[in-house]
This record gives C-alpha cells, sequence and structure tokens, in this order.
C-alpha cells in the first residue's frame, strides 16, 4: 500500500508519535485490551510474546545450524 495525498497524488509518510512527540517504530509498540475488550481478546493480547527482533535471531540461529558442517546426521 502507499498512502497518499487526495489533492495531487503525492506520496505521504504515515508515521506514529508518542504523546510526547517521540517517533515510535513498530517494535515500540504492543497492542493492550481496550476498555470494551472481551475476555477471550484481553487473554490473548496477556500472553507474553517474543519481541520480533528476537524471533529474527532465533529464525537465523536455526537457518545456521541446518547448514552447519556435520549437522546434517553425520
Amino acid at each position: 500500500m502507499i498512502v497518499v495525498d487526495r489533492a495531487n497524488a503525492q506520496p505521504i509518510e504515515v508515521r506514529v508519535t508518542s504523546r510526547d512527540g517521540r517517533p515510535i517504530g513498530w517494535l515500540d509498540a504492543k497492542m493492550i485490551p481496550g476498555p470494551g475488550a472481551q475476555a477471550a481478546l484481553k487473554t490473548r493480547l496477556a500472553r507474553a510474546r517474543k519481541p520480533a527482533a528476537s524471533l529474527d535471531r532465533d529464525a537465523a540461529a536455526g537457518a545456521s545450524a541446518k547448514t552447519a558442517p556435520g549437522a546434517q546426521g553425520a
């Protein structure tokens, strides 16, 4: 998706900032249930999850182990 200005169809940059104006990246944010959330959503969002960066490291480590010499049932 590309977000564009309706007036001139030029791409625009969408940014998320904290209330004090700091830029927030996707790794800096997390979802929490709002006041009207159902119990199932509260339970799902309460589960601890690894940050995406650590998931990427885990995946890379797994790929390295598969390609390491002797890792294929020597």
